[in-house]
Parts: structure tokens; sequence; C-alpha cells
């Protein structure tokens, strides 16, 4: 529970000597009033770093959830001013998120405060599956600024805001709902909250695991369409609806777009860098003007280039000769042709596979 770590999170805040930084989830509202609480009894005020934080202890102000007033929080002058024993501060970025607070002050990069080597993280949170390697990257900056880092590895300063099965099965009991659709975790946790509330002696009929873009439809039962409340539910059933899209929507500029192919081409270019070609020719004698003119971006090193370079010119200009001896053939086919070509050339010779565009430009004399 809550209660339980706060003899841990005590400790630790009598043994710091300068700052503390309190990291968690800034929703976790219980837990940014026990951070409060905390510094009170050590005889530290409080500030506020991040935008989350900002927003969500603001709404809980407003909305008396927190034992505290806009008044009674240190400014970002006070953070950097006052004697360090006298300040805690509540912050943004306990996943590691590369954009938070306490990242950026990790990286050095943050506009208004800087990590001190006698300042003291605590990061109350467990890294979510798939924050690891930034929940630890960031770890190890604080600590190569030598902040003293405080995480659940080392001590029990976090617990699961996830209800247990015991749990779930008390909010079952009490609420008796008509339908289940368990919708947080991954996709086994769903399966087993359904399996669970069956267990229970809901029907299979009634609980459902939903997809993203998967619809529900709940209608009457034929016979008591004019049932209402309580009684109307009682006579609901429920269905799969058809499925609506749910793919990730692209935000680049001035442009919104669900279309993924520009971030896949994206990832093509960072993962392989590019290879340009381009060929002057002579359609009518069928003739290559010059050699082939190769350049790339992100895909040869140095002492790469001119071996690779000499190499590709070749094949390029013997492939063409060949194509162009045959009857027959578009510009357009040939170019797709060579691109080919280059992809197997670069595969072979490098073990890369770069973006490859080809150009073919007649000449007319």
């Amino acid at each position: 529970s809550e209660a339980s770590i706060e003899d841990k999170l005590q400790e630790l805040f009598e043994q710091a000597s300068g700052r503390v930084f309190l990291t968690t989830f800034a929703s976790n509202i219980s837990r940014v009033q026990q951070g409060m609480r905390l510094a009170r009894r050590n005889g530290r005020r409080v500030g506020l770093v991040g935008r989350s934080m900002f927003r969500y202890v603001g709404s809980a102000i407003e909305l008396e959830y927190l034992d505290v007033q806009w008044s009674d929080l240190l400014s970002r002058k006070d953070i950097e001013n006052l004697p360090d024993e006298e300040v805690c501060v509540l912050i943004t970025g306990s996943q590691g998120e590369p954009l938070s607070a306490l990242s950026r002050m990790s990286k050095d990069g943050h506009r208004d405060h800087a990590i001190r080597p006698t300042d003291t993280v605590i990061i109350s949170a467990s890294p979510i599956p798939g924050n690891e390697v930034a929940f630890y990257s960031m770890v190890n900056r604080l600590f190569q600024l030598g902040a003293d880092v405080i995480y659940s590895d080392l001590a029990d300063i976090h617990v699961s805001g996830h209800g247990s099965q015991r749990e779930n099965e008390r909010m079952l009991e009490l609420l008796r709902p008509r339908f289940f659709v368990p919708v947080h975790g991954e996709h086994r946790h769903l399966v087993l909250s359904r399996r669970h509330a069956i267990g229970l002696g809901m029907s299979e009929n009634d609980v459902f695991v939903l997809e993203d873009g998967q619809s529900l439809e709940i209608g009457s039962v034929a016979g008591h369409p004019a049932a209402r409340g309580a009684r109307a539910l009682a006579h609901r059933q429920a269905w799969l609806g058809r499925k609506v899209s749910a793919e990730r929507i692209l935000v680049d500029g001035n442009v919104i777009s669900d279309d993924r192919q520009i971030v896949q081409e994206r990832l093509w270019l960072r993962d392989g860098g590019m290879l340009n070609c381009v060929v002057l020719y002579d359609p009518k004698r069928k003739s290559i003007q010059g050699e082939p003119v190769l350049f790339s971006r992100g895909l040869l090193y140095p002492e790469e280039q001119q071996e690779f370079h000499a190499g590709a010119r070749k094949v390029v200009a013997r492939r063409l000769r060949r194509l162009m001896a045959r009857q027959g053939g578009t510009q357009r086919e040939w170019e797709k042709n060579l691109q080919g070509l280059l992809v197997h050339h670069c595969r072979q010779e490098l073990s890369r596979r770069p973006v490859v565009v080809t150009r073919l430009i007649p000449y007319r004399t």
C-alpha cells in the first residue's frame, strides 16, 4: 500500500543533505500528497517542475484533493536560491521520457534547473515494459552528474497503482455489472481479467476482450423496447460491432495523416542510408555518355567510398548497355532494373541495404 513505503521515504528524506527531487506519475495524487507531507515533516518546502505536474496539482488543488495552496509552493527562483536542505521538488519524468523535465535535467538541458552533486533523486515508480532503456539511461546520466539516485531496484519506494486480483474481484462483487470489458494492460492481462470475471459467475457472452478499433454494440432484446434504468440493462444484449480505423496518426509540420509509408521510408533512410545513381545516355545510339555518377548519404565510410563507387559504376554501365542492346523496354523499367541491381550490389559488397534511387537522363545531340 501507499502507507507501507512512507517509512522508507522518510528515511531517505532524513539522509538527504541537499535538495530532494521526487519523481512519480503526476496523476498519482496520493503519492504527490505523500511527498508534500514528507517535505513538511522534514522542514522542506515544495516546488513543482514539469507541465504535467503543474496541471495535475492545479486540478487537485481546485478540487481540494491536496492539502496545499498555490501560495505554499516554491517558485523557480526559490528552487535554485533557497538553502538546499529546505527544498523538495516534485518533478515529472519517472519513465525517462525524452522530453520530460527530469530527463532533460539528466542531459543538462533544462531551461531553469540543473542537477547538483549534492542532490538526491528519488524515482518512486517502476519502468513500464518497453521503457527500460530510456529509464536506465536517465538513471545513469543522473549518476554521472553526481546525484544520489534512489529507484525501485535499490529500495522499496514504489507500490503498484494497479488493483490486485482480489481488489478486482471485490469491484465486480460490488458493481455486479451487466457487461464487463477490461481495457487496461497488455492483451494477456485482458484475457486473464475476462477469465476471472467468468470464474465469478458472469456469462461468457457478457465479457468482452476488444482490440484497438473493435467496436462493441449494446441493444435491446426483442420484446423489451420500453424498459428503463436497471430493468433496461436486464433486457439488453451486447455484441461485437464493425471495426473502425485506429491507426497511429502522424503529425508532421502542417500535415496530419495516417499514411505510414513516409514513416517507413524515413526508417529505411535511418537504418541504411541512401545511394543515388544518375546516368546520362543516348537513346538513339544506345550508348552511355561518360560514366554513371554516384553519391550517397549515411552509407559509406570514407575508406570504402572510392573502391565501392568504382565497382558500382562498372556493374551499372555493364547492365545498362545490356538492357539497351535488347529490343523493347522503357526508361522507367531500366531505372527499376538498375535499382534492384544496386540494392543487390550493396548487400553483397557492404552487407547493407540503403534506399537506392536511380535516374536515367536522355542525352540528345
